[in-house]
């Protein structure tokens, strides 16, 4: 599978040398109270931001859950990854902070090369069978690097348990707000920066919004995109 067949695409040229065809969107940019979102690859809107405190994400983990960038051969994935983790750690003056399913952890503690400080277990009490069949798939970790310390509580639970989302939302793995807020609260203090280049459903930049961090989010899916405007234009908590 080619990394990049669901894009309008034009050759770029990445800082690394890696020569890839991805899209270049015409979208502007969406900004709410110092949330910034970018409807974008990820690799081409990293080039061009400015440094942020955290990197704190929920990437594709080449799992077949049908968004882009998630179904790709053992090769495409690594070089990938390596590509969006490269771009993450220089504008990362913090951290990075990556949820990830168990079973796809691996490449990820390679590749990352910022200090290794714990990994938190999420567990998903009301989870049920995967979407793949097999195990029910009830935890994911959340791998914490950083280059110089941060806030964290002196002696944290490193099992949290938050249920999964009840609501329908266009996103086949939405991360619950209550989750992304926990981190955030952990991690991180009110005036930081976050980056999150796969926004997804949108819950890190509602959590940022609703705690008082800037953030900004990448998010290469316009139907993502324009989900996650209405979150951050809603008055109501969205879970």
């Amino acid at each position: 599978m080619n990394l990049d067949e669901n894009l309008n695409t034009e050759n770029i040229i990445y800082e690394d040398g890696d020569s890839r065809q991805v899209e270049l969107r015409v979208i502007p940019p969406y900004d709410i109270d110092g949330i910034t979102l970018i409807c974008n690859d990820c690799r081409t809107a990293m080039q061009d931001l400015r440094p942020v405190d955290w990197v704190i994400t929920d990437p594709p983990f080449s799992a077949d859950y049908g968004f882009a960038n998630d179904n790709l051969s053992a090769n495409e994935f690594y070089n990938f990854t390596v590509s969006w983790i490269r771009k993450a750690e220089r504008i990362a003056k913090i951290g990075l902070i990556i949820i990830v399913d168990p079973k796809y952890c691996e490449p990820f503690y390679k590749i990352v090369s910022m200090p290794y400080h714990h990994t938190y277990t999420w567990f998903k009490r009301n989870a049920m069978r995967g979407m793949q069949g097999g195990f029910a798939n009830k935890t994911e970790v959340i791998v914490w690097t950083e280059r110089k310390p941060a806030k964290i509580d002196a002696y944290p639970n490193d099992v949290w348990e938050i249920p999964l989302i009840p609501q329908d939302v266009p996103h086949p793995t939405p991360k619950p707000t209550k989750l992304m807020e926990l981190i955030i609260t952990k991690f991180t203090y009110e005036g930081e920066t976050i980056l999150d280049p796969f926004a997804g459903s949108g819950s890190t930049l509602r959590a940022c919004l609703d705690l008082g961090r800037k953030a900004v989010g990448i998010e290469i899916d316009k139907t993502y995109y324009e989900f996650i405007k209405q979150r951050l234009s809603q008055t109501t908590m969205f879970v």
